[in-house]
C-alpha cells in the first residue's frame, strides 16, 4: 500500500511540474499579447510584424519560463533536501 502511495505521489508531482512549466511559459507569452496586437494594426505589413513578434515572444517565453522554472525547482530542492 505504501509503494502504491509513493508511486501516486511521484506521478502527481510530475504532472504538477509539467503543468507549472507550461503555465509559466504561457503566462510570459500572454504578457506580450498587447504588443503583438499593436503590431497587427499596422497597415500592409501588420500581419508580418505580428507574426515576427509572436515568434520572438514565443522563443523568449520558452527560454525565460524554463529558466525561471528551473531556478524555482532548484531552490525548492535545496530548501527541502
Amino acid at each position: 500500500m505504501i509503494k502504491q502511495l509513493e508511486s501516486d505521489n511521484r506521478t502527481t508531482t510530475t504532472i504538477f511540474r509539467w503543468l507549472a512549466w507550461f503555465l509559466m511559459v504561457l503566462g510570459h507569452f500572454l504578457l506580450f499579447s498587447p504588443i503583438i496586437a499593436l503590431f497587427k494594426f499596422i497597415p500592409l505589413v501588420g500581419w508580418l510584424l505580428g507574426g515576427i513578434a509572436s515568434l520572438a515572444a514565443a522563443i523568449f517565453s520558452l527560454l525565460w519560463g524554463s529558466v525561471i522554472h528551473l531556478l524555482v525547482m532548484t531552490a525548492a530542492w535545496i530548501r527541502f533536501r
